[in-house]
């Protein structure tokens, strides 16, 4: 009765194992068929493709030549200017500009009589222009008035001419261009004609 039991109880263990196995044996094969799918589509797809593949080759620029370039600078050009020379002796001061003058002539004096005078201007320009106008007074018509004008080389002579509807009496004027240094001698005489004979005066300008 007893060994009864106990060949009963170890067919019910070699039933177990046996179960046990067989379903070990089939997750094996489960798993077995998983891995042979999974590789087989590992092989399929990394097959090569058939289809040549283009490779674009990108040109490279070439080096561009570059030139050495030499600056030279001008050379720096220094200019020096002399200074003015300073006459010597020192020349006396003069007005500027437009002046007016008196002419007093003493009654013995035969001939036109001489008044109020202008000067413009009184220290013009080297090569500017000066103009004269002067008074001419007398009893018969004034027939000529000339002006002498004395500089530092020079000495020039210049015609009046009357202002218009003057006869015996009125202004007479005349314009001249300066040509020369009136450094140290500068003297303006005034010679005036009629019938009744002839006056001058010298105005000292300088």
């Amino acid at each position: 009765m007893k060994e009864d039991k106990m060949d009963k109880t170890k067919n019910e263990h070699i039933s177990v194992d046996a179960i046990i196995l067989v379903t070990l044996v089939i997750i094996l094969i489960a798993l077995a068929g998983f891995y042979l799918m999974g590789k087989k589509e590992k092989v399929v797809t990394s097959v090569p493709s058939t289809t040549p593949i283009q490779q674009q080759v990108i040109p490279t620029q070439a080096p561009i030549a570059t030139e050495a370039v030499s600056i030279t600078r001008a050379p720096t050009i220094q200019v020096t200017l002399a200074p003015t020379a300073t006459p010597t002796p020192s020349p006396k001061p003069i007005p500027h500009g437009t002046k007016n003058f008196m002419v007093s002539i003493g009654s013995d004096v035969k001939g036109p009589r001489m008044g109020k005078g202008t000067i413009d201007p009184y220290d013009p320009v080297l090569g500017g222009k000066q103009k004269l106008t002067i008074e001419i007074n007398d009893t018969v018509p004034v027939q000529k008035v000339v002006a002498t004008l004395k500089t530092d080389k020079k000495t020039t002579e210049h015609i009046l001419t009357a202002n218009p509807g003057v006869t015996n009496k009125g202004n007479w004027s005349g314009e001249w261009t300066i040509d020369d240094s009136y450094l140290y001698t500068y003297i303006l005489s005034i010679q005036a004609t009629s019938a009744n004979g002839t006056s001058s005066v010298d105005v000292t300008l300088r």
